[in-house]
């Protein structure tokens, strides 16, 4: 398609040339923003994963007081795991979120309890993870970087923390179990909180309990939350979760001066209760009404979009 489309060339402001066309349908096929907004450069990893460029929102990482590494499940895009946990948890003032996307918008071809199938693609996300964690800790501090996946990116969180070794802030696995890897020695003391719903039909009960007696044998100090019925999706106990570990991560950050215009204030009662990512949202959370006092132009940049609600 993008050969055939550079074929057929006429005026345009910026050439159409064969890489930029093949972006462009590569973007809508893994269900990311055309143009992609703000993207980090690829990583330095192996593999199939380590061609695509990462989803960046957030404050720059060179002034960041905490990051957030986001890990999409199967099917999903960085952008829209980034932008519904950024709903969920309200506003993060100082906050990089980093997300790396992976090739075909899946980690691994087979289930997560997969061994050897699953070897070359998980090498490959693990050392995408690897570099991703890097580029984070070059600028911010390991104890200030929080780590969470969903679903297929739940595993794949934890195989990482299992495998390599480092030490974030706090490793939240929503909906994900332990695949098999080989494990570290130790795990010592590094807060993991893991979520399922009962009757969830991809992560199985018997996974579940089993992951957090691996990752408790190996020293981590596990949180496990279990919600009713068999939904395979966030609830409203992770967005908390998350917000918490967040909100641990900033404890000794320094306070920013906010005068003039150009401050931003968020505070709310409920995670997610204030519409950090769209102007006028059609549905509310909470079964509320969104007011809207006033704001910037929808001509705007999301980013630089001003709201008083």
């Amino acid at each position: 398609m993008a050969d055939e489309a550079g074929r057929r060339a006429y005026a345009n402001p910026i050439p159409l040339t064969r890489a930029l066309i093949r972006g462009v349908l590569e973007d809508a096929w893994l269900g990311r923003r055309p143009g992609g907004g703000r993207r980090g450069a690829p990583f330095a990893a192996a593999g199939p994963h380590a061609a695509l460029a990462p989803a960046v929102t957030g404050a720059p990482l060179e002034a960041a007081h905490a990051a957030v590494l986001v890990i999409h499940g199967r099917g999903g895009s960085a952008e829209a795991e980034t932008a519904r946990l950024r709903r969920a948890v309200g506003g993060t003032r100082g906050v990089t979120w980093l997300a790396p996307q992976a090739a075909r918008s899946s980690w691994y071809p087979k289930g997560f309890a997969a061994g050897a199938e699953n070897a070359a693609h998980l090498e490959s996300a693990l050392s995408v993870l690897d570099a991703a964690w890097d580029r984070l800790t070059a600028s911010v501090p390991p104890a200030r970087v929080v780590v969470v996946g969903f679903s297929q990116g739940a595993c794949l969180a934890l195989a990482w923390l299992a495998n390599r070794g480092h030490a974030p802030a706090q490793v939240l696995a929503l909906s994900g179990a332990l695949p098999p890897v080989d494990a570290v020695d130790a795990l010592t003391g590094q807060a993991v909180y893991l979520s399922r719903s009962q009757g969830d039909p991809w992560i199985p009960a018997v996974a579940f309990e089993q992951t957090a007696q691996s990752l408790t044998a190996l020293g981590a100090q596990v949180t496990t939350q279990t919600e009713p019925g068999d939904a395979h999706r966030p609830h409203g106990a992770d967005a908390r979760a998350l917000r918490d570990a967040l909100d641990h991560a900033l404890r000794d950050a320094p306070v920013p001066s906010l005068p003039g215009f150009g401050n931003q204030l968020a505070c709310s009662a409920e995670p997610g209760s204030l519409p950090a990512v769209q102007n006028t949202p059609k549905a509310a959370p909470y079964g509320l009404f969104a007011e809207q006092i006033n704001g910037t132009g929808f001509t705007v940049e999301r980013a630089l979009n001003r709201n008083v609600w």
